[in-house]
């Protein structure tokens, strides 16, 4: 959804904010889970959301990096919705 924003408000040049909600083990940003690929100028910057936001500029995000990230935990999710019956 906020990607469909971001897309939506840049032809437009309007500030968008993204607030991401990333899986955060440690909110210290060591353990690398919640990092959000950030453009500036030419450069592609390592963010983690724990320390560094969980708001960004939409404009900025890698969209195609972070968004693969969401899905790491599919399969143990499914499997845990099996056990309880939840499927």
């Amino acid at each position: 959804m906020m990607r469909a924003v971001s897309e939506s408000t840049r032809p437009y040049g309007v500030k968008t904010i993204a607030s991401l909600n990333s899986v955060m083990i440690d909110a210290t940003g060591m353990c690398g889970a919640c990092m959000v690929p950030i453009h500036k100028e030419d450069q592609l910057l390592r963010k983690h959301a724990c320390v560094d936001g969980p708001e960004f500029d939409a404009h900025s995000i890698d969209w195609e990096k972070l968004l693969p990230r969401f899905k790491q935990f599919n399969l143990q999710e499914l499997r845990s919705q099996e056990l309880k019956g939840l499927s």
